[in-house]
Order: C-alpha cells, then sequence, then structure tokens
C-alpha cells in the first residue's frame, strides 16, 4: 500500500524518512545566488548557484548526511538548495507518485486555478509542512525564470489566487529571478548607470508583488549581488542609500542571508555561523547596513536549522560579544520565526523550537537565548514562552520581516516602499 506524501521526506533521493533520524534537515529560503538561464534552455533548469550538475547537490547532501552530526549544519544547506533548485522536478516526481491522491481535497480554500496555484496547492498537499515552503519558493523563481524565456510579463505571474500561506516565499523566489536578471552583466568594472538600475528594480518591485510585499521582493537584489562577490557591493549600497536608506537596509539585510550561505561558509567545522557574522560587522560601511547584515544572518541561520536549534546555541555561545549589535541579531530570529509562522503555522518543529532551552536558565548561555530567541516577542503570535516586552517585529506584517528597524526605531506597518511617494 503507497504511503501518504506527508509520511514521506526524501523518497526522491531513494529514501523514506518516518523519524527524525531518517529525516534529512531543512533550510532556508533563497540559499543562494540563481544565475539567468540562456534563451531557449529546459524550462526547468535548475539554478546553479556555481553547481552545474543537477544531482551534485544530491549527492553533496547524502554525502555530508553519511558523515553525521558534525556536518548537521551542512546537511541543513544543501537539502535548502536542492529543494530550491529542483523544486519542478521533485513536485513532478511527488505527483507522479502519489497519482491517487485527490490534490482538490487536499487543497485549501483560494487556491486558484492557475498553472503557478494550481503547483503551490500540490507542493502544499505532497509535501511535510517543514518542507514545502522551499519548494514554493523554487516555484516562484523557477516560474519567474520561464515567464522571462517566453517574454512574457512578469507582474502577471503572482496575480489572482494563491493558496494561503505562499505568499512570502513566492515574492522571495520571484525576487532572486529578477535580482538575477538585473545584475546579469553587471560587474564592478563595468557598471552600468547604478542609479538607474537601483530605480528601475525598484520599479518593477512594485510592479510585481502583491501590496506590502515588495520590500520582499527588493531584498533579492542584496543577496544576489554579494553572492557574486563583494566589489559590486559597496557601489550598490552607495547608490541606495542615496535614494532612500530603507532600501539601503533591505539590500544589507539581503546580503546577510548571502553571507551565511557563500561556500566559504559552507564548509562544516560548526564556525560557519560565526565567520558569517564577524563579516556582516565588518563590510558594511554603516552603522545601519551592519545591524540589517547581521540580522541577515540570523534570519538564515534561524530557518536553515528550525528543527536543530542547538546549532543556533552554539553559535550564540562562539559569538556573544558580536551580538550586541543593537538588538540586530535578535530582531533576525524574530522575524524569521514569524514568517515561518504565516509559512507553515502547523508545523511541530516551530512548536519543539520554542520549547528547546540549551541550559539552565540562570547560566550564561540560558541567559543569552533567553535575550536573544526566547525573548523576542514572538510569543505573542507563536506561543513561544517569554517574559520579556514584546519587540517589533511582534506587530510587524511581511514587507517588514526583510529589514531591521533603525535603532532605537519601531517598525512601523505604512512605511514600506509600497507606499513611499513613487
Amino acid at each position: 500500500m503507497m504511503d501518504h506524501p506527508q509520511a514521506l521526506v526524501g523518497e526522491e533521493s531513494g529514501h523514506v524518512a518516518r523519524a527524525e533520524t531518517q529525516q534529512l534537515p531543512l533550510a532556508c529560503a533563497a540559499t543562494a545566488a540563481p544565475e539567468p538561464a540562456a534563451p531557449g534552455h529546459d524550462r526547468d533548469r535548475p539554478a546553479s548557484f556555481g553547481l552545474t550538475a543537477t544531482g551534485t547537490v544530491t549527492v553533496l547532501r547524502r554525502a555530508a548526511a553519511a558523515l553525521g552530526r558534525p556536518f548537521l549544519e551542512l546537511r541543513n544547506k544543501l537539502e535548502a538548495f536542492e529543494l530550491f533548485q529542483q523544486a519542478p522536478r521533485l513536485l513532478r516526481q511527488r505527483e507522479r507518485r502519489f497519482w491517487h491522491f485527490d490534490l482538490r481535497q487536499a487543497s485549501r480554500p483560494g487556491a486558484g486555478n492557475t498553472p503557478l496555484a494550481q503547483q503551490v496547492a500540490s507542493a502544499q498537499a505532497l509535501f511535510p509542512l517543514h518542507l514545502a515552503p522551499w519548494v514554493i519558493e523554487g516555484l516562484g523563481y523557477h516560474h519567474g525564470e520561464a515567464a522571462w524565456r517566453r517574454g512574457a510579463d512578469p507582474r502577471e505571474l503572482l496575480r489572482g489566487d494563491l493558496p494561503p500561506g505562499s505568499l512570502i516565499a513566492l515574492h522571495a523566489g520571484l525576487g532572486l529571478s529578477l535580482a538575477g536578471r538585473a545584475l546579469a552583466r553587471v560587474s564592478a568594472r563595468s557598471a552600468p548607470d547604478l542609479a538607474a538600475l537601483s530605480t528601475g528594480f525598484m520599479a518593477l518591485c512594485r510592479e510585481v508583488s502583491r501590496p506590502g510585499y515588495a520590500e520582499i521582493t527588493f531584498e533579492a537584489l542584496g543577496f544576489i549581488a554579494r553572492m557574486r562577490g563583494r566589489r559590486l557591493v559597496p557601489l550598490l549600497d552607495r547608490e541606495l542609500a542615496r535614494l532612500d536608506p530603507a532600501l539601503g537596509e533591505l539590500f544589507w539585510h539581503g546580503a546577510g542571508r548571502a553571507l551565511y550561505m557563500l561556500p566559504y561558509n559552507v564548509l562544516p567545522g560548526g564556525a560557519a555561523a560565526c565567520r558569517a557574522l564577524r563579516m556582516a560587522l565588518a563590510e558594511p560601511a554603516r552603522p545601519a547596513g551592519r545591524r540589517n547584515a547581521v540580522a541577515g544572518v540570523a534570519w538564515a541561520l534561524t530557518l536553515i536549522n528550525l528543527r536543530h536549534p542547538e546549532l543556533l546555541a552554539a553559535c550564540l555561545e562562539n559569538q556573544s560579544a558580536a551580538l550586541a549589535e543593537g538588538g540586530s541579531f535578535a530582531d533576525g530570529v524574530a522575524s524569521a520565526l514569524l514568517a515561518w509562522h504565516d509559512l507553515a503555522p502547523a508545523d511541530p518543529y516551530l512548536e519543539a523550537f520554542h520549547r528547546f532551552q540549551p541550559a539552565a536558565g540562570d547560566c550564561p548561555l540560558g541567559l543569552l537565548w533567553r535575550r536573544q530567541v526566547a525573548g523576542t516577542g514572538v510569543a505573542a503570535r507563536v506561543g513561544m514562552p517569554a517574559d520579556s516586552a514584546p519587540h517589533a517585529a511582534s506587530a510587524a506584517g511581511p514587507d517588514q520581516l526583510f529589514r531591521c528597524p533603525p535603532l532605537g526605531g519601531h517598525r512601523t506597518p505604512g512605511d514600506n516602499i509600497n507606499t513611499r511617494k513613487r
């Protein structure tokens, strides 16, 4: 008898996982910078991110899984990339395997009937809760690339009804496609008019995004720029800071997420997040950039290791001195958890994360965990135990979860690039 789809985690890789020890760790959104697809290429060409063979990531992920707990963080990152890179293929495999599964009954109300909406509904029905968001992000990216290759208008991709809980992931994935195209022929040596590029990209993000989501789409520009090297980053940073400081904050938040996923910081050994945090504090020229880069690292670190909070605790213990950067690390953790609550509110790993305590509450690590994680104000939204004042992120909308508010400031729901004077 065929298993129900929610019981499986990795049958595409030739195994059926039914327990935590058999499952591969979860990943984070937008794990690396996509390369633009060549005209006429296969519509499901995976984003290469420097790994040209489709099976390379799968092979590396299997190898990391076989090497055990010291490679746990590496396994998490590779699975994230695999789900994003191969989303259309993995979804087709699940649909073929579970041909008997009635997707019409599994889909939630408002799923819509566009090809993207149907694929999102299938992903939500056929993948476990802790995997579906990253597949959906990959679908957002691949549909964006397909629209470019067809000469279609990407502004129509996110129109119409889409399944609940999918908009953050879809905007993040589409943002990667847009940013990859915008920066495809840009380098520090042959940079075009960066003012026109920045203004044009901001306008495009407004046009393709749902109200309240344009900042999510725009933030991908920093991710793509930093994944492609550091030389262009300060040039774009200066231009964005001149145009609108909030755009520079979004840019560095995306760059911070990229720092955690750089090949240099993917290597195992338990120090990847520590190296990324040091880079986040060193690379931006302004305090607002440093705050957002640190928040971006914390965002990626939290979602990649949601099933293994002990890895986040280890980073806190090793980098306690660096985490005093205006509460930005705690902001990144809170924003990531709030985003996940929107993407997969019933995910049992979310509740387990909230219950996690690394050590006794009165020891240094326990106190640090309470200050940077358990006390971030997510309690009011997702039931995390906390005894401190609510953090600004607890009242933030989706447009506010991808940048750190000004030091001493608060997120104002109406203050985003969707509503600023155009």
